[in-house]
């Protein structure tokens, strides 16, 4: 219920409260700690409280990649990124299927708002070639096609998303806009992928993962902000 209130309603205090109920009674299991983490404190401001719990789970389950997962979740939200990508390298080539692909997108898109392209280009073809059905995984590899050159290969992975009316669609194309530095093509698409409740939108916005933090200094940044029920903090994108 506490996923569902942060990721579904945009109800943080309600998430928050929920999640209080979960920790009351003790112990607490691992799932319900990292799902804490990802899911909510990473997203609401508080990623260093999601840094401290989970970095006390790695050391009890070191392999567990949903702990490294979240961790990683964390740590960028909490502006520590190179460690953050660190772990976010260990998830792929761990390649334990769906949480192995959306990191390697993470990674894609984190290198490509630097501007590392060859780099980019690496980690969206491991994604695609792990989810190739995956709206994130085509609008990355799209994205990063775009910016090396490849322009025929980037539109018809593109051309699989349009319209961008079905699940997940909008938020491949926001992918291919961010990639391109259409802000505001990007907000377009953001807005429907909110309205579809595509919970990557919030990984992308509050946690500041995929080159979500150019949106920040958008002008539609605080529109994006009310739909999320988010403060509008002043955020640099640095």
């Amino acid at each position: 219920m506490g996923c569902l209130a942060a990721m579904y309603d945009y109800d943080w205090a309600e998430a928050d409260r929920r999640f209080r109920l979960a920790f009351t009674y003790g112990p607490v299991s691992m799932h319900v700690r990292w799902q804490r983490t990802n899911f909510f404190l990473a997203h609401a401001g508080r990623a260093p409280e999601g840094v401290e719990d989970l970095a006390r789970a790695r050391v009890e389950d070191p392999l567990n990649p949903a702990v490294l997962w979240a961790l990683a979740v964390a740590l960028r939200a909490a502006r520590r990124d190179a460690e953050a990508d660190a772990l976010y390298e260990e998830v792929v080539d761990m390649d334990v299927g769906y949480v192995s692909s959306i990191a390697a997108v993470v990674l894609s898109g984190n290198h490509l708002a630097r501007g590392a392209i060859a780099e980019s280009l690496h980690f969206a073809e491991v994604a695609y070639a792990r989810s190739p059905q995956s709206p994130w995984a085509i609008g990355q590899l799209a994205g990063a096609l775009a910016r090396d050159g490849e322009l025929e290969r980037s539109n018809a992975l593109a051309d699989q998303l349009r319209p961008g009316t079905a699940f997940g669609a909008p938020f491949g194309l926001a992918l291919v806009a961010l990639s391109a530095g259409d802000l505001d093509q990007a907000a377009d698409w953001l807005e429907k992928a909110i309205e579809q409740r595509d919970i990557w939108v919030s990984f992308l916005l509050n946690v500041g993962n995929i080159g979500g933090r150019a949106m920040w200094s958008s002008p539609r940044w605080p529109r994006l902000a009310s739909l999320m029920n988010v403060p509008i903090r002043a955020q640099s994108s640095a």
